[in-house]
């Protein structure tokens, strides 16, 4: 489903796949090649969201720009089942796994790994070619990693 908010309507190549009840809401951008699976929900607040090129967003994943800032993933990215991004950075070659939770400021550098019901907390910088754990927690910058007993 596609639509428009605050008179923006998504931008979307003509490469790019959109499963027939995913939902698109207004200031969004997707690149080319890219794969917007079933259920994910994609929806521009009030900041734009920018999806590069061949990405992939699965299932039920919900992506959202919200007051706290704008939401861009970079390009070759994977968003697994059910994560949750809100206005965040994400830069190429990414991958954030089933369940994984990436809040608001964060960026996650080039080639991280943010594994199985990870977090990323607020405004914290996960540098390039890290991999946080199934179910740890990611803090600060600089970043601190805790685990799930902690």
């Amino acid at each position: 489903m596609i639509i428009r908010h605050e008179n923006k309507e998504p931008k979307i190549d003509e490469s790019a796949y959109i499963a027939p009840n995913a939902t698109i809401c207004g200031d969004v951008t997707i690149g080319k090649g890219t794969r917007i699976m079933f259920g994910a929900q994609i929806i521009a607040e009030s900041n734009p969201i920018i999806i590069g090129d061949n990405c992939i967003i699965l299932e039920n994943a919900v992506i959202r720009a919200a007051s706290a800032g704008k939401l861009s993933i970079g390009n070759n990215c994977l968003i697994g089942p059910h994560a949750h991004l809100a206005s965040c950075v994400l830069e190429n070659e990414v991958f954030i796994a089933t369940g994984a939770s990436i809040f608001h400021g964060a960026i996650i550098r080039i080639g991280a790994e943010i594994r199985i019901n990870a977090v990323v907390h607020l405004k914290t910088d996960f540098p390039e070619n890290e991999v946080l754990p199934i179910g740890w927690v990611a803090v600060g910058n600089p970043m601190k990693m805790f685990s799930p007993d902690k």
